[in-house]
């Protein structure tokens, strides 16, 4: 049996990927094609809206490491012209 995931090779009879843990499909004489490119159209769809959700915290991430750096370089320019607005008076 092949891991839909992986695609590595595993024993028949074995119910999770040997490999990467993956369950693995159960052979059924019930099921016809329509119901398996159905099930993998919906395992893709998991996926694709699953790498978008990462790519938008990644997104998010990035703005406030920016937000922060401006933060800082501004708090440190402040500061910088007090201390010197001080040391000269």
């Amino acid at each position: 049996m092949i891991c839909p995931r992986c695609g590595k090779e595993n024993p028949e009879g074995n119910e999770f990927c040997f490999y990467c843990g993956a369950k693995l499909k159960v052979e059924s004489s019930d099921m016809d094609d329509s119901d398996t490119f159905e099930t993998i159209g919906k395992k893709e769809k998991t996926v694709k809206n699953k790498a978008m959700q990462t790519r938008k915290k990644s997104v998010i991430k990035k703005a406030d490491v920016k937000r922060n750096n401006l933060i800082i370089m501004i708090g440190s320019l402040l500061l910088l012209s007090a201390i010197l607005y001080f040391t000269l008076l």
